[in-house]
């Protein structure tokens, strides 16, 4: 319920935000809420690159300091890893990830709820070897629903947030549904 609760919260501050706005800049506004990659640019695309690289990195360089944290926080004290900086850090480095990505494509659902669960059932339990393949199988995600956004209707492009909802959506249910 929180989450729901506060999403509607800020869905009526954006509502709020684009009421007195010309129709171009709700239109861009409304198209990067829905997620696309159509306006990218390679200067874009080499920035992303470097802050991914970075970020990235620091992530899989800290993947032990993470396969403690998710025992919990006082068993990974209780094996030595100061949590109370660990944990900060590492959710820091993680947030400035997944913002410069949104930043860049808008708001493209489901592909960080659904991708790791595909990369544990191909097997990857350690959080470096999770990361990675988590990476590589979100990008492919991308990829083929940006793929199938630009060519199921054409001319008109569909939303890449829509087609990876789509494709979410029922993969996360199934997933809900298997563990009840």
């Amino acid at each position: 319920m929180a989450g729901v609760v506060v999403g509607a919260f800020a869905n009526a501050c954006i509502m709020v935000a684009l009421a007195n706005l010309s129709g171009n800049t709700i239109r861009n506004a409304l198209w990067w809420m829905m997620g696309s990659v159509a306006d990218a640019s390679w200067m874009h695309v080499r920035w992303l690159v470097l802050y991914v690289v970075l970020t990235g990195s620091a992530l899989i360089a800290w993947a032990r300091q993470i396969d403690l944290l998710a025992l919990g926080e006082d068993t990974a004290a209780g094996l030595g890893l100061d949590a109370d900086r660990a944990a900060p850090r590492i959710y820091l480095t993680a947030s400035l990830l997944a913002a410069a990505t949104v930043a860049s494509a808008g708001l493209v659902g489901f592909v960080g709820l659904v991708v790791p669960h595909i990369a544990r059932a191909l097997g990857f339990r350690r959080h470096r070897g999770l990361l990675v393949a988590s990476a590589l199988a979100g990008a492919a995600l991308v990829m083929l629903a940006d793929v199938a956004a630009r060519t199921l209707r054409p001319p008109a492009e569909l939303p890449l947030g829509a087609v990876t909802a789509l494709i979410g959506v029922p993969f996360f249910l199934a997933r809900i549904r298997s563990v009840l």
